[in-house]
């Protein structure tokens, strides 16, 4: 339940342990792309007649734990989207992170314990206030991507 609510705080998935990607056949080879940053996207399902609502949770404790976690450089970015051609069984928002890099389950103690600290709140209120927005959402897909960054043509 503590590595939800990291990831929900974050909205990060930063904590997620992922394989390296391949790495080139070839290492004596200088590789056409370079590793960029982490993405994490979460599809999002909004109850009916739960959109305002929801939006008005990202507008406010959502923004700020993300506004905080830019400033402490825990984040680059973040983004929300809407799924404007939505089909069925696709989520109605996407929750979008951009971060620098994977982080240790000690960094992830600590960010929280900080986090926590600026929201005034603590773990277990952070997990009973997810909990109760389960009466505007359902989280769904939750993707963690790494950005490949193609060098310069030669």
């Amino acid at each position: 339940m503590k590595k939800i609510l990291t990831a929900t705080l974050f909205a990060a998935g930063m904590a997620f342990s992922a394989p390296a990607l391949a790495q080139p056949a070839d290492a004596a080879r200088e590789s056409s792309y370079t590793y960029g940053t982490y993405w994490n996207v979460q599809g999002i399902y909004l109850e009916d007649g739960q959109f305002e609502n929801y939006m008005d949770y990202l507008a406010g404790v959502y923004r700020r734990s993300q506004d905080y976690a830019r400033t402490r450089g825990w984040i680059s970015g973040y983004t929300i989207l809407g799924n404007v051609n939505r089909r069925e069984n696709e989520p109605h928002l996407y929750l979008v992170i951009e971060f620098p890099r994977l982080t240790t389950p000690q960094e992830d103690t600590e960010r929280e314990a900080l986090l926590n600290a600026h929201l005034q709140t603590t773990t277990r209120s952070a997990t009973e206030q997810s909990g109760q927005r389960v009466t505007m959402r359902r989280l769904g897909s939750n993707l963690l991507l790494q950005e490949l960054n193609l060098r310069a043509a030669r």
